[in-house]
């Protein structure tokens, strides 16, 4: 019930993850959702889902999206966390397809990182990029669409190409896993609301930014000063911080709440509005 809420604003899961995320003044609603894990082996994973807009039921997809691949990890925490990532991604198209049948879905992407490594999967257009330690912002994924067709685009369209692949199309779901090479120190994860933005400016604002959150807040609110055609979300993860290790329980971070899984509570945490700079 808690990701069916629009997300809006900003915050921080845990210590080493920020994220940001608005409706833009040009959609009636905020169709993107995103999640943030922390389990007790230490493996971490963070989902933002894109509700495809023109369809059938888009938030509800990347809601469902979101919370299939999140819960697929903890049934599945002794298996190697690439391997997982690729089955919670069919997992999810399934759950989706199961309801929508191929009318509805969303674009998607996840993080893992822990003891073995950062991996990273996609499913249509919502991007991967990787700030590393010298200053330059690389996209990591491949848009799933005939534009991003073999090529990783630097500059945004300023419009969304059609999809030919997305979570909730059915059994021919190919998500693409890669491992992440370790010299990076943030990773992000975009909307296509947010990389519709030069790569030049996105780049120049990571590198300046200051902290995860930040770095959210700038980059979607650089959205809505570009007109804002879509939703515009942003997750931050710094691989190099004191990260989060949950001991005894599961923790689950979304946009307004902390879903403590094991202790069957939820708890509150404060929202603010997207940073003006």
């Amino acid at each position: 019930r808690f990701l069916r809420s629009h997300p809006q604003g900003s915050g921080l899961a845990g210590s080493s993850v920020g994220w940001a995320s608005s409706k833009g003044p040009v959609r009636s609603e905020n169709q993107d959702r995103l999640l943030v894990a922390f389990y007790p082996s230490g493996l971490s994973v963070a989902v933002l889902a894109d509700g495809m807009g023109g369809m059938r039921e888009g938030a509800w997809a990347a809601a469902t999206a979101c919370a299939t691949v999140a819960t697929y990890f903890a049934a599945n925490s002794g298996r190697p966390a690439e391997v997982v990532l690729a089955d919670a991604f069919r997992a999810a198209d399934s759950e989706v397809f199961g309801t929508l049948r191929g009318e509805g879905g969303a674009a998607v992407a996840a993080l893992t990182w822990g003891p073995s490594g950062a991996f990273h999967a996609h499913a249509g257009d919502v991007r991967v990029y990787l700030h590393g330690r010298s200053g330059r912002m690389t996209q990591l994924t491949v848009d799933d669409t005939f534009e991003g067709l073999g090529k990783r685009s630097t500059e945004g369209s300023g419009h969304r190409a059609g999809l030919i692949q997305f979570v909730g199309m059915g059994q021919d779901l190919d998500p693409q896993v890669a491992e992440i090479e370790p010299e990076g120190r943030t990773l992000v994860l975009t909307s296509d609301g947010v990389h519709c933005l030069p790569h030049s400016v996105m780049e120049w604002i990571a590198g300046c930014a200051g902290n995860t959150r930040l770095l959210a807040q700038k980059l979607v609110a650089l959205s809505e000063w570009n007109g804002g055609q879509d939703n515009a979300t942003a997750i931050v993860i710094s691989v190099e911080g004191p990260g989060a290790a949950f001991q005894e329980q599961i923790e689950y971070w979304i946009p307004g709440v902390c879903v403590l899984s094991a202790l069957g509570a939820a708890r509150s945490v404060r929202e603010e509005p997207v940073a003006e700079f």
